[in-house]
């Protein structure tokens, strides 16, 4: 097992049709991306059982010139981790929430206190990640904010 070495991340996670869902609130991760709020309609519940219920769903990409896009339904809350490989920290970064509101721009740092984190949560020492965009209130008006 030393020989092998996991992939790098994914730059698209999901493509049409074929997008990230869940119903459950313990599943939150989703390669690159995370959620700690789901809209409570978007998960199972026991009571609710002959209602159809429509998952939560994500689907994310990393373009040329550190653009991101996320398309997501049914989530109050998401993060975005950075690794290498995934955006160059000299340049600005471009994110975008198909359909809530303006994109967000700014240049980032990558950030001891992240990889940490993230280190601690996930216990991934191959595929660090180095910052982490929160995106808050995803019903209406999107909210940014780096770590």
């Amino acid at each position: 097992m030393s020989r092998k070495t996991r992939a790098t991340s994914f730059p698209e996670l999901g493509r049409t049709n074929e997008e990230f869902r869940t119903v459950r609130a313990s599943s939150k991760h989703f390669y690159w991306v995370s959620s700690e709020e789901v809209n409570p309609n978007h998960l199972f519940d026991p009571e609710r059982r002959n209602k159809t219920i429509a998952p939560a769903m994500v689907q994310a990409r990393f373009s040329e010139g550190n653009q991101i896009t996320i398309y997501e339904m049914g989530f109050k809350q998401l993060s975005i981790w950075l690794g290498r490989n995934t955006v160059d920290f000299g340049k600005p970064v471009n994110v975008t929430i198909k359909n809530r509101g303006n994109p967000w721009r700014k240049e980032l740092t990558p950030k001891i206190s992240v990889l940490l984190e993230d280190l601690y949560e996930r216990g991934d020492r191959q595929r660090p990640f180095y910052q982490r965009i929160d995106c808050t209130n995803l019903d209406g008006q999107v909210k940014f904010s780096a770590q």
